[in-house]
This record gives C-alpha cells, structure tokens and sequence, in this order.
C-alpha cells in the first residue's frame, strides 16, 4: 500500500497477518518505508505531545522499519534512518543543526535471565554538525530490571562532547546555573569505550541525577577557562565517576594548559602520567 502526497512523496507500508487474533499463534509482521517528512507536524495527531519536543524546531525522518507484533507487544523492530535536519531552539539560545544523521537500528526484548526488559542498537551512527563530519560510532541503550529497580544502561564506542552538550544547553528543562556553566566551559573532545548506568527513579522520587556509575576513556578533550579554572586541551586518559566518589587517569603525550588572567600565552607539557598511585605522577 503506497500512500501519496501532493508532491509526489509516498508512504509505503505491507502487513502480513497469520493467524486469527483469540489464537495463541496470532503475530503481525509488517514494513513500513517512507522519504524525509517532518515528524514535528504529524506526531500531535497521533496523539504523542511531550515537553520535550518543545525543545525541537525541525525534525525530518525518513527510512525503512521492519517489525513483529506478537502477544500484544512488539517483538522485534529493526531498520534503517535518515534524518537530514535537527535543529532545537531555546528561549536564550541558538544552536548550530545536526545534518544528515544516519543509522541503522535493531530493537528487541530482552532476555528475562539477564534481567533486560529491552535493548536498541544504533549502528554506524554518523551525523553532520557545526561543518564538521563525525565518524560512525555504535550504541547500544538498554532497560534492565531487578529487584524491582529499574536501569538505563548506555554503551558506545565513542560519544562527541560538543554536540552532546550543544543538545543539553537546548533544553529547557536543564537548570540555568548548569548551562551558563557548560556555555562558559565548552567542553570538546571524545569519550570512548563509554559504559553509563543510570538508575531510574521509582514514582515521587526526587534523586534524578545521583544514581549513575560512568566509566570511559577520553581523547583530546578540553575546556575554556572560567570559574577560577585554567583552559585545558589535548587531554587524554581514563574516568570513572558516582554520585558520590569517581577518579581521573590522565596519559597525554602533549596538552596544553593556559591561565588567561595571569599569563599571556599557555603552558605546552610533553607528558601527563598518573596511575592509582597518588604519588605516581610524571609531568
């Protein structure tokens, strides 16, 4: 089935029904393909209006999506997307569009003896932002419960820290005091082999924030100078970090580090070396 516009853009989509629905058996399997449309115009006639998309100008998707529906749920989904524009907006703010983003998807149950509810893969991520081309990366993003409590786990082989940012600072919901903070630091660089688990808070509970655990790499990351802190770029090493505890393994071959209200020009060091050995430090 073909569904056409007034320009010529269609909506495809096949459904194969098997068996009848009051039987056990009963599945859906379905296809879905369509070209860039704006998703920001038909998402409020679904029904689906979240404060989020508040923070969201223009949003295009296209691309292909297979699926299976079975005991009342969606099985499996998987396919590929295309989405040449995002552009967010802020009240105070604008904000350089993310274009051309691309990948390929696959979303599943999960495994009830590894305690996952469900898991998406995003395969060969790879987006346009600020002119520049960033190289394809994976994710995997995971819903695990046990013991009644229930965790987002978030695994990618690297993780760009200006667009991540970019996107915090548009949104609203984001307190004022942490983006002037990121808007003065302008955090850069990459983290890789990223691991995140983020405790979901139960109903009423106000602990958003304080139960996450984060281990990564990090390369030629830096920081602008502001709140009494130096500028900092070329940095590479290894984090972890809690709500209440986390450590910092610097190994840098060459950064630089640079005090504008005291000196006129940064200071270049050749290595960084620490290990767990408080007393184990080269520079």
């Amino acid at each position: 089935i073909a569904l056409m516009s007034e320009d010529d853009r269609a909506l495809e989509f096949s459904v194969n029904v098997y068996d009848r629905p009051e039987n056990p058996d009963f599945r859906i399997e379905g296809y879905l393909e369509s070209p860039p449309l704006p998703l920001m115009d038909w998402l409020p006639l679904a029904g689906i209006d979240h404060p989020v998309l508040d923070d969201v100008a223009l949003l295009t998707v296209g691309g292909k999506v297979w699926f299976e529906w079975s005991n009342h749920q969606f099985i499996d989904v998987r396919g590929s997307l295309n989405l040449p524009q995002i552009t967010l907006q802020s009240e105070n703010e604008s904000f350089a569009a993310v274009d051309y983003l691309s990948t390929d998807f696959a979303w599943q149950l999960g495994a009830a003896e590894q305690h996952e509810l469900w898991s998406l893969w995003l395969h060969d991520l790879t987006f346009k932002w600020d002119g520049k081309v960033f190289e394809p990366s994976q994710r995997r993003l995971s819903l695990l419960e046990k013991n009644g409590s229930r965790t987002a786990r978030l695994i990618a082989d690297r993780i760009e820290l200006a667009p991540l940012f970019n996107t915090l600072l548009a949104l609203d919901s984001i307190p004022e005091k942490i983006k002037r903070t990121l808007s003065l630091l302008s955090p850069r660089g990459q983290l890789t082999n990223v691991h995140v688990d983020y405790v979901l808070p139960s109903t009423g509970q106000k602990s958003i924030g304080k139960n996450f655990t984060l281990q990564s790499n990090f390369t030629e990351v830096g920081v602008s100078a502001g709140q009494h802190s130096p500028a900092i770029s070329g940095v590479s090493g290894y984090l972890e970090a809690g709500p209440n505890n986390g450590r910092v393994l610097f190994e840098s071959d060459h950064f630089k580090l640079h005090f504008p209200e005291l000196y006129q020009q940064g200071w270049f060091f050749c290595l960084l070396y620490t290990s767990d050995a408080a007393d184990d430090m080269q520079c």
